[in-house]
């Protein structure tokens, strides 16, 4: 799959990194069938992701995303990045998902407070 060309200046506040990683997603409507798959993250940002996902969402659609980082706190803990937000935009089979919140978690702990840089 070939990512959405670049046609317009970057407007972003926040810089998007390029990593790839595996990432679980669910819709988050409540009273309606939830959607759930998997892809990749194409990018990476405090503020957002892209993801590269077998499902094509509408614009305004709230998704909840589960990613395993790849590095552990104090290299012991793994860490979970949760996201929820809505997709933005989506392009050629990649969606953009503006996150409203985000937090890591510490496996079997409930939640650790840890801060994404910029």
């Amino acid at each position: 799959m070939a990512l959405p060309e670049a046609h317009t200046p970057e407007r972003r506040r926040t810089s998007r990194f390029p990593i790839e990683l595996e990432v679980r997603y669910r819709t988050t409507r409540r009273h309606a069938d939830v959607l759930a798959g998997e892809g990749k993250t194409v990018n990476i940002s405090s503020s957002g992701m892209l993801i590269a996902g077998e499902h094509d969402f509408p614009v305004g659609t709230g998704l909840e995303v589960s990613i395993k980082w790849p590095t552990a706190l104090n290299d012991k803990e793994p860490l979970t990045l949760i996201g929820r937000g809505i997709v933005a935009r989506k392009t050629n089979g990649f969606i953009a998902l503006k996150f409203s919140t985000h937090e890591f978690r510490i496996k079997g702990k409930r939640r650790a407070k840890v801060t994404l840089l910029n």
